[in-house]
């Protein structure tokens, strides 16, 4: 469908454009809020074999540089209004390929790279094969009991968690017959936590329900 060719072409972008194309393994950095786009930004990197690491945009220039730094970003997907933080974290990033930004144009001097753009051009290469024990995403810890920390989390965790979400013996909201009826859900938790990212997003994306993006 739609989302698996976008998700496709975001893949292939990443692994191939000229100026910014990561590696197998390496990771992405992602600083939106709820937004459409979010889908093919990580679908799209998960399929290029690369690891995720998502941050709240709303998180100080300092605080963001810290979690990617301790990520080793090397790939930043912004929008154009958070580029100056991702700026800011690239003149302090040992290795650092580029900036994709959505809604954004290709700014080839700044490694600054359009999304929409990424997406409508034909980029060559292979896509790799995924190992389901490999991580997929490192998201950080709220930081209660001291500083945020990464938490690794294989292709197999995600996958787990979504079966044990439908599954009727622990999920009791969930039931065979709700099958095939289509729900319409409002995303309010921030798909940079993972309860919004794989509980919400995911598990919607999985028993194939509308989802409404709530940015704020």
């Amino acid at each position: 469908g739609m989302i698996y060719e976008m998700n496709r072409r975001m893949a292939h972008a990443l692994l191939s454009q000229k100026g910014c194309a990561m590696q197998k393994g390496e990771v992405v950095g992602l600083l939106l809020p709820n937004i459409p786009e979010y889908v093919p930004a990580i679908y799209g990197s998960l399929m290029a074999g690369l690891t995720v690491t998502f941050a709240n945009p709303l998180y100080t220039p300092e605080e963001i540089c810290r979690q990617f730094e301790n990520a080793g970003v090397r790939l930043v997907i912004t929008l154009p209004v958070l580029l100056p933080v991702a700026q800011i974290y690239k003149s302090k990033a040992k290795k650092y390929r580029g900036t994709v930004s959505i809604g954004g144009q290709h700014n080839v001097q700044e490694n600054i790279f359009g999304f929409q753009q990424l997406l409508m051009e034909n980029h060559e290469s292979e896509l790799p094969v995924i190992d389901p024990e490999e991580t997929a995403i490192l998201p950080y810890s709220s930081g209660t009991t001291g500083m945020p920390k990464g938490v690794e989390l294989t292709h197999n965790n995600l996958v787990a968690n979504l079966v044990q979400g439908t599954h009727p013996e622990f999920a009791k909201y969930y039931r065979p017959e709700y099958a095939g009826i289509t729900e319409t859900i409002l995303t309010i938790p921030p798909f940079f936590h993972i309860y919004g990212f794989n509980a919400i997003l995911n598990m919607c994306l999985k028993t194939r329900n509308h989802l409404v993006s709530i940015p704020r």
